[in-house]
């Protein structure tokens, strides 16, 4: 065998290896275990419950969404708790009993929190009352006008006859 043939199929061998190593690559990334199954009970407990409790120095996110310093104080109580081996409901009555229901992302109906639940519609009721109310007299000002206008170009012809 001459050199030229011996490097060509060492060439080729080499230009198999890369494809091999390339398509184990590939396998291997579109082949990753489905997330759900590869974390543990507690960690999908966490996110559950980092879903449904309120960052309280946010605007109407969870602390989940929030990247706000107490919302990671609270996501790591959360783990806390989890380990230590208590119940959902016992880690929501706790975060309830320290912050209150609103503290909930969907909070129950009670007493205390009627105002979260309707609290939004009747400020939209009011406003939407307020608007017409003005509308309403707007228009009763622009009839008023119109009519003492009427009136006094007919006293004018009158007056001019």
């Amino acid at each position: 065998m001459t050199v030229s043939a011996r490097q060509g199929r060492s060439l080729s061998a080499a230009v198999r290896a890369v494809l091999l190593f390339l398509l184990a690559a590939i396998v291997l990334i579109f082949c990753k275990p489905v997330s759900a199954f590869s974390q543990s009970l507690e960690e999908i407990r966490a996110k559950a419950l980092n879903n449904e409790l309120r960052c309280v120095v946010c605007a109407g996110q969870s602390i989940a969404e929030s990247n706000a310093e107490l919302a990671q104080d609270m996501r790591a109580q959360v783990d806390r708790l989890i380990l230590a081996g208590q119940s959902d409901g016992e880690i929501r009555t706790w975060f309830v009993e320290r912050y209150g229901d609103a503290v909930l992302m969907n909070p129950p109906l009670n007493a205390l929190t009627i105002g979260l639940w309707f609290g939004p519609f009747a400020i939209f009721t009011l406003g939407l009352a307020i608007t017409l109310l003005v509308l309403r007299r707007g228009q009763a000002r622009l009839t008023l006008r119109r009519g003492n206008g009427e009136a006094s170009e007919r006293d004018d012809r009158v007056g001019g006859i």
